[in-house]
C-alpha cells in the first residue's frame, strides 16, 4: 500500500456530517492554512478558515456553487489569489496537497465555483486586494469513510512530496476501456503535439503509472482536461481551455495536476521542478494553453 493509492479514493464529497470537525482535524486545518505557504508564488495566496458554513451557505445564496446552489458544509475554506495565473497555479497545487492530506483526518472536501467573487467577498467581509477565486467546502463526510484508516495504515511511511522516494510501491490496475474517460495513450505525446505514445513506450520510459495516475486527478467537472508533451526531460503540462473562458479556475485545475504530477513522479524516483514561461514550439492547437513545464533533474 502507499500514499499515492488514496488518489485513486480522491473524490468529491457533497454531502457532510452537520457537526463540525473535530478538534485533531481542525488543529491540522489550522496549522495548514497559515503562510508562509510551502509553494512558489506562495506569498500571492491569502487561505482564510470560513468556521460557520450555516452563515456562508446562506449569504452567498446564489453567488457560488452549482447554478447558484451551494454545497451545505460546516466550515469552508475561501481562496484569496492576486489575479495572475501563476498565482492562480500556486493556490491549487497547495490547496489541493492541504486537501490530499487532510483525508488522514476524516475530511472530506469539495472544491465550490464562486460564480460572483466580488460580490461574494462583500458579502463575506473580506478587506483585502486579493480575488475571491472559490471556496472550498469541508467536514466530515456523511457516508462512511475509510480514507482516514487508509491513511492510519500506512502513517510509519508517510513522506512530504517534496522528499525524493518516500512512498511505498504503487498498485494501480492499467485497464483503457472505452468506459474510462481518457485513455491514458491519449494524454501525451512525444516531442510535438499530436505523436502520442504507445502503452508499451510508456511503460518502457517508466511512465506508465504516472500518467495512468493522472486520469484520476480532480478537476472542474471532472473533465480532465489536460495533456502532457514528454521533450526530453522535459514534460510539458497543456489544458483545454473552459467553455466559459475563466482563466482562474483552467490555472487552478493546472495547479492541482502538478501536485498530482510530483505526487507520481516523487513515487516513481524522479525529482523534478516546474517552469511557468514555456514557448509554444510543439504546435499545441487553439483551445489549448501551455501551464508549464517539468523539468527532470
Amino acid at each position: 500500500m502507499s500514499q499515492l493509492q488514496a488518489l485513486t479514493k480522491r473524490k468529491s464529497v457533497r454531502e457532510y456530517n452537520k457537526r463540525g470537525l473535530k478538534s485533531d482535524a481542525l488543529s491540522f486545518v489550522d496549522q495548514a492554512i497559515r503562510p508562509p505557504y510551502a509553494v512558489d508564488n506562495g506569498d500571492k495566496i491569502d487561505i482564510r478558515f470560513l468556521e460557520d458554513g450555516h452563515h456562508v451557505k446562506t449569504v452567498l445564496g446564489g453567488l457560488a456553487g452549482y447554478a447558484g446552489v451551494m454545497i451545505e458544509a460546516p466550515h469552508y475554506l475561501a481562496v484569496l489569489v492576486e489575479p495572475i495565473p501563476e498565482a492562480y497555479r500556486a493556490a491549487g497545487y497547495y490547496i489541493e496537497k492541504v486537501l490530499f492530506d487532510s483525508m488522514e483526518y476524516n475530511i472530506g472536501s469539495c472544491w465550490v465555483h464562486v460564480a460572483e467573487p466580488h460580490m461574494a467577498k462583500e458579502r463575506l467581509g473580506f478587506d483585502s486586494d486579493k480575488q475571491l477565486v472559490a471556496l472550498v467546502a469541508i467536514g466530515e463526510p456523511l457516508e462512511d469513510n475509510a480514507i482516514a484508516k487508509f491513511f492510519q495504515r500506512i502513517k510509519a511511511n508517510k513522506a512530504s512530496v517534496y522528499s525524493p522516494g518516500g512512498y511505498g510501491n504503487l498498485e494501480i490496475e492499467y485497464s483503457d476501456t472505452q468506459s474510462d474517460r481518457t485513455s491514458t495513450v491519449d494524454l501525451v505525446y512525444l516531442d510535438t503535439w499530436g505523436n502520442s505514445l504507445t502503452r508499451d513506450e510508456l511503460e518502457q520510459r517508466n511512465l506508465l503509472e504516472i500518467y495512468t495516475l493522472m486520469k484520476n486527478a480532480p478537476s472542474w467537472g471532472n473533465r480532465q482536461p489536460w495533456k502532457f508533451i514528454i521533450d526530453g526531460y522535459d514534460i510539458v503540462l497543456t489544458i483545454q481551455n473552459n467553455e466559459r473562458g475563466d482563466i482562474a479556475s483552467d490555472n487552478l485545475d493546472g495547479g492541482i495536476a502538478m501536485f498530482y504530477f510530483d505526487l507520481a513522479m516523487n513515487q516513481r524516483g524522479f525529482s523534478g521542478h516546474w517552469h511557468n514561461d514555456v514557448e509554444n514550439t510543439y504546435h499545441v492547437p487553439e483551445g489549448y494553453s501551455i501551464l508549464g513545464k517539468y523539468t527532470v533533474e
